[in-house]
């Protein structure tokens, strides 16, 4: 199942506002323009949850949605999505409706339809409905009729909302091929009764058409749980050693379990099996009123139970130890948690996952907690941790728990190859199961977790450093999340890769909650709000990925008109220098290295390789060549780029020059003509006098423009900027000049 986006409807607006709901999805805005409520809401929809937000103000809306989603992998023979869609289609989730009727999803088509594909598997169950929808009524032609039945039965054409009461499947306009899409035009035009007919114009009218109620108010509530979970990101450090203890005894489980030896078999149909009860701990309770079974003790092997009537601590004899087998899978956890958290977490210290001692659980106390152990410093409990870093190490465990729950058990013989042998992987588990903590044969490969997770303001408690820390982990997250739905403040988290986040503006107005994506530049949608976001022009700067020096405005209209928006879109800001002796400079006065900023150059005639190689011959070269010196020195990263041309006006196409100057002989006669005339004027006045080119700024842009209209922008140019736009999305941020 993928997510598509939620749909949120106010009962204070009679708009409803959507949000995607792929890759990483990050909410922005002022302060009480409705980021939590909206993030909350989507938290709530996917859980079936109905509460509210635990600090509701009195203008705070109450929100209704649903949630939307495709299925994939339904043409996937026995995946998961194909399992769902045919579940789906069989009506197994329909049932009695708002007023005790039962629902017929497919009596629109043909009474007693739905009755006729109970328990068919998928290709029956489309191969049925598709041929019921083609004759269903007798308008068009046959062939119009079989292709658009088809069409709008296959899974990529379909899409479900589900809300609290109702599951809804329908078809979409978009997807379908061209034919399809000209056979619904066809039956649209025939004003008729006939089901395919209406459903060809309701397709057609609205680009959507609605095909079946799938799901009823009980039914809904079991495709609820296909969904995704869903992950609070918090900082709720009580609530995390409860998860811990459920996962804990989760990811014992999985990992020592072996499939059980039948030992007899008898007439009746009885079989007898020794199993992994005794490795196995989740799901079993035993007590005689007296004594109480607890499994997490070591008591079964000792012959000896917990006595029920001790109320507060538990006897600290031996024979009462946690059991070895838990403990290990503790630290499996714990592993796993240091290895997916942030790296700013990993930079402070390590995190620990701790079975309490026996002696002070007591009643309703917590046996596991969550520790953290700053370099230097000792073991302290993540409750007491700074709030930062404890938040940020229990979303790593919280991660941790959820991959090792999704994971699978690999069990490895005696060569530490897996093996899938049920006799071989039963002995070699019971072998490790007698030394726990020390054997390596028995093991959890985690899986990736398609859960939705939620944070609420990343940036809290967390210096600059940490925040790219947190914000480069949340992308990486969302890479195989379900999604990442993040509510922040913060320019910064805005300033994710782009591949798949989804920028969601989030602004209050006398209707309600707006959201509006933005789509366009990251720091051109910023500037256009600055004013109600409260935004400082260098706070805007700060958005840059990468500050692109060049040697003057004439580069810098250029390189705009030819490649703004992509520049835009990498986050690439492109300043003037005022020529390229001020070039090395930008490393003595410290400023932009100060800001944290990527740092690159772009400079006529000039060779890299003979800069670096300290043979400089032009101007460009030299400057260069000390610019490269200077950041070695300062230990500052410059990626610096060298164009051949004497001059960016030189990649002006001389054709297109020649439409608005017709003397104009091209640019290497020209500036051989100024030599020879003995003018004491700079060569682009001359040029310009001489020739009635129009070399003004407005000029410049206007030819510039022209250029592009006629695709006469130069390979040279086109590769130099695409090799800054790698640089400048690239993680890595060591320098590679070119």
């Amino acid at each position: 199942m993928r997510l598509v986006r939620v749909d949120i409807e106010e009962f204070r607006s009679i708009e409803h506002q959507e949000v995607p709901l792929d890759g990483l999805v990050v909410l922005f805005g002022p302060n009480s323009a409705g980021k939590t409520t909206v993030l909350e809401a989507v938290g709530h929809l996917l859980a079936r949850e109905s509460s509210l937000r635990a600090d509701p103000g009195d203008d705070d809306p109450l929100v209704i949605g649903w949630v939307m989603f495709d299925l994939p992998a339904a043409g996937v023979p026995g995946s998961d999505d194909a399992l769902l869609y045919r579940t789906l289609l069989r009506g197994d989730y329909a049932g009695p409706g708002l007023l005790g009727t039962e629902e017929d999803p497919w009596g629109w088509i043909q009474d007693g339809l739905t009755e006729r594909i109970r328990g068919t598997d998928l290709d029956q169950v489309q191969a049925l409905l598709v041929e019921s929808l083609a004759r269903a009524g007798s308008e068009g032609s046959r062939e119009d009729r079989e292709i658009l039945a088809s069409a709008v039965f296959d899974p990529s054409s379909v899409y479900f909302w589900a809300d609290s009461g109702n599951v809804s499947l329908n078809a979409n306009l978009e997807p379908l091929s061209a034919a399809a899409v000209r056979a619904a035009e066809r039956m649209a035009s025939v004003s008729s009764d006939d089901p395919l007919c209406k459903l060809a114009a309701k397709l057609t009218a609205d680009g959507w058409a609605h095909l079946a109620w799938l799901g009823s108010v009980s039914g809904g509530d079991k495709l609820a749980a296909s969904f995704p979970a869903v992950i609070v990101l918090d900082g709720d450090v009580e609530s995390l050693s409860a998860e811990l203890e459920s996962a804990v005894v989760a990811v014992h489980d999985k990992m020592w379990h072996f499939e059980p030896e039948t030992i007899e078999r008898f007439p009746n149909g009885t079989v007898f099996t020794t199993g992994p009860i005794d490795f196995e701990i989740g799901g079993y309770a035993s007590d005689d009123g007296r004594y109480v079974i607890d499994r997490w003790l070591e008591t079964q092997s000792e012959g000896r139970a917990v006595r029920a009537d001790i109320a507060d601590r538990y006897d600290q004899h031996d024979w009462y130890r946690v059991r070895h087998s838990l403990l290990a899978a503790a630290k499996v956890v714990e592993a796993e948690a240091n290895r997916v958290a942030p790296g700013f977490v990993k930079g402070q210290g390590t995190i620990g996952v701790e079975v309490l001692p026996v002696a002070v659980w007591g009643p309703g106390g917590r046996r596991v907690r969550a520790t953290f152990t700053e370099r230097d410093k000792g073991k302290r409990d993540l409750k007491v941790a700074g709030a930062g870093t404890s938040r940020w190490a229990a979303a790593a465990i919280r991660l941790a728990c959820r991959r090792l729950m999704q994971g699978r058990q690999v069990v490895l013989d005696s060569a530490g190859k897996p093996t899938n042998d049920d006799g071989e992987r039963r002995r070699i588990v019971i072998e490790a199961h007698a030394a726990p903590l020390t054997q390596t044969a028995v093991q959890l490969a985690p899986a990736d977790s398609p859960a939705v997770y939620i944070a609420d303001e990343p940036e809290s408690h967390l210096h600059p450093a940490a925040l790219q820390s947190v914000r480069g982990w949340l992308s990486q997250l969302a890479e195989t999340a379900a999604a990442v739905l993040v509510a922040t403040h913060s320019t910064a988290v805005l300033d994710s890769p782009p591949r798949r986040i989804h920028r969601i503006l989030v602004l209050p107005s006398a209707e309600g909650t707006v959201l509006r994506e933005m789509t366009g530049a990251l720091d051109d949608e910023l500037a256009r709000i600055s004013d109600v976001l409260g935004l400082t022009k260098g706070e805007l700067l700060l958005l840059a990925r990468l500050a692109l020096f060049v040697e003057g405005p004439h580069d810098q209209i250029i390189l705009t008109e030819w490649f703004g928006d992509q520049l835009r879109a990498a986050g690439i800001h492109v300043f003037p220098v005022r020529g390229a002796n001020n070039l090395p400079g930008l490393i003595t006065a410290g400023i932009v290295p100060a800001l944290g900023i990527r740092l690159a150059t772009m400079s006529d005639g000039t060779s890299i390789a003979r800069a670096m190689a300290g043979t400089p011959q032009t101007k460009g070269e030299i400057a260069v060549a000390r610019l490269l010196s200077e950041a070695a020195q300062a230990r500052v990263q410059v990626h610096a780029v060298g164009l051949g041309k004497p001059d960016i006006l030189f990649y002006l196409d001389e054709e297109t020059c020649r439409q608005a100057a017709p003397d104009f002989p091209g640019w290497e006669v020209a500036i051989a003509n100024w030599q020879n005339s003995g003018s004491h004027a700079p060569w682009k006045r001359w040029v310009k006098i001489a020739y009635a080119l129009p070399l003004t700024h407005d000029g410049i842009r206007n030819l510039a423009r022209e250029c592009k209209n006629r695709q006469k922008i130069p390979a040279e140019l086109s590769e130099s900027v695409a090799a800054l736009i790698d640089y400048a999305s690239g993680s890595d941020p060591n320098d590679h000049t070119s």
